[in-house]
């Protein structure tokens, strides 16, 4: 197990620091489904081009449950 790994458990088994956590998890998954979703359609969310022929078209809610609690993710 990885030096930052083990940082992180630590982290999430303090009660005090559950929330902390819970909310950089929230945005570094938020993040990656972004950028995952900007590189398969070529586009920035509220982008318009003409020669793109794809589009992106909302999210979908889901609830993922963690270690230090659950977070509710919107999935591009």
């Amino acid at each position: 197990m990885t030096d930052a790994k083990k940082t992180l458990l630590k982290l999430i088994e303090q009660e005090a620091d559950v929330d902390l956590v819970r909310e950089m998890l929230a945005f570094a998954a938020d993040r990656m489904m972004e950028l995952e979703i900007e590189v398969r359609t070529g586009a920035n969310p509220g982008v318009r081009m003409p020669e793109r022929t794809n589009h992106r078209n909302g999210h979908r809610e889901r609830a993922w449950d963690t270690r230090a609690g659950r977070i509710e993710l919107a999935i591009p």
